[in-house]
This record gives structure tokens, sequence and C-alpha cells, in this order.
């Protein structure tokens, strides 16, 4: 494998990369879920066999019903998503375009890597 340019669209996978790992590694590391209580609620919350009443964070309650497709979505991206999508970008960012089957998606011409790597590195998700 040949050095990797770091500028350019290998530049911006690993800058991707290592901001999603950052806020991974700050992130909670228990399991996330989606409460479905009396008030439904998205919770960072311990091990199934600990009430859920004893969250270790709450983003909000009452939540209307896109909100609460928020929360399950949100849920769902816990940070175990989050550092394998983190790992996935760098090594997309470190293969040789030959190596990955080229940078566009053969199906429908577009470069999805590139397309999370600056939803990532956008100001307004900073």
């Amino acid at each position: 494998m040949t050095e990797r340019d770091t500028t350019g669209r290998d530049g911006e996978l690993g800058t991707a990369a290592a901001r999603l790992r950052a806020l991974t590694a700050a992130a909670t590391q228990l399991p996330w879920r989606k409460h479905d209580a009396e008030y439904p609620h998205l919770v960072i919350q311990a091990p199934a066999d600990v009430p859920a009443t004893d969250c270790h964070g709450m983003i909000s309650t009452n939540l209307t019903p896109n909100e609460s497709a928020d929360a399950a979505y949100i849920a769902a991206m816990q940070p175990t998503v989050g550092a394998a999508v983190a790992d996935w970008l760098a090594c997309m960012a470190m293969l040789d375009p030959a190596e990955r089957g080229g940078d566009e998606c053969g199906w429908c011409g577009i470069d999805h890597t590139l397309t999370i790597a600056r939803a990532l590195n956008a100001p307004t998700t900073r």
C-alpha cells in the first residue's frame, strides 16, 4: 500500500474518523435505549437488570411522535456504532481506490464514504 495523501478526500475521511472517535470516547458507554414509559424519553441506561428509573442521563421528556422517533434513532447510534463507523472511515482513507473497489458506489455512483465524512466534518455538527 502506498503512502496516502492526508488532504483531499482521504484527509476528509481521516478527519471525520478522528472526530467520531473523539465523540464516541466521550459518550457514556452504557447501552442506550428509548424508554417507553408514561412519558417516553431517551435514556442512557444501565444494563437491562437495572430499573429504567436508574438512568444515567436523559435527553428529553414528553416527546412528540417525531421526537420519539428521533430518540429511537439516537439510541440506535450508540457509541459502539460510532466506533465501528470511525474504524471503517479510517480504513477507507488508508486504502488505495483499487483496494476498496473505487470511491463511488457501482450501483448509484455516489461516494457514500465521503458523504458521511462531510456530514461529520460540517460546522453544523460541532
